[in-house]
């Protein structure tokens, strides 16, 4: 079942990602991140990929998965992570909710990376009763792990302005 999403306006195509997507480290779905991100690289009239999320979290905190399929799933992410870091367009993240370390270096691999106010991180992977601190976006841009953060009401149009620029 196909549960990653894309949309282009003009030369930027936006990649929706489901909440557990890569929260998961599903194979299926990050085949498919993989997919939508091949077909953005080959087509050379698109300047920027945006990836956002289409629910309210961007990676949930916690994983109903043992370690030993996420260590056997984690290829594929490493694999996802080569392929966004080496990508012709820019790249950026943005994120509107809670994302774990997984979704945290998955915004890592990005260009830049922009949070709002909903978003919320955490320091780790929540496999079991664990505590799990989390943060702030203010934090998370006091610590280098977004570019900035961006009030909601703003974020379209940071998008925006940052197009703009990069394509002036």
């Amino acid at each position: 079942m196909k549960s990653i999403f894309s949309s282009r306006k003009g030369n930027v195509v936006t990649i929706y990602l489901t909440n557990q997507c890569l929260n998961e480290l599903s194979n299926d779905n990050t085949s498919q991140i993989i997919h939508e991100i091949d077909l953005a690289n080959e087509d050379l009239s698109v300047d920027m990929v945006i990836f956002r999320t289409i629910q309210e979290n961007f990676f949930l905190k916690k994983i109903e998965k043992n370690i030993t399929t996420l260590i056997s799933e984690s290829n594929h992410f490493i694999i996802l992570k080569e392929k966004i870091q080496n990508m012709r367009p820019m790249t950026v993240a943005v994120v509107e909710g809670t994302t774990n370390s997984i979704g945290s270096e998955f915004i890592k691999a990005t260009d830049l990376s922009y949070a709002t106010e909903q978003a919320k991180f955490t320091n780790g992977i929540d496999i079991g009763n664990q505590n799990i601190e989390q943060f702030s976006a203010q934090k998370a841009e006091d610590l280098g792990m977004i570019t900035r953060y961006v009030p909601s009401d703003k974020i379209d149009i940071t998008l925006d302005y940052l197009l703009h620029t990069y394509n002036g």
